[in-house]
């Protein structure tokens, strides 16, 4: 359980930063990060 929680949260945490990372590039670079995403 403790290795799946980790996981999980891990997987959040990353995906909140694609997030992120997504809003502040869409502005820049919104085709080119559509593609690489």
């Amino acid at each position: 359980m403790r290795i799946l929680n980790q996981y999980g949260n891990t997987y959040v945490q990353i995906g909140n930063c694609l997030k992120l990372k997504k809003n502040i590039m869409a502005k820049k670079l919104p085709k080119k990060w559509l593609e690489v995403i």
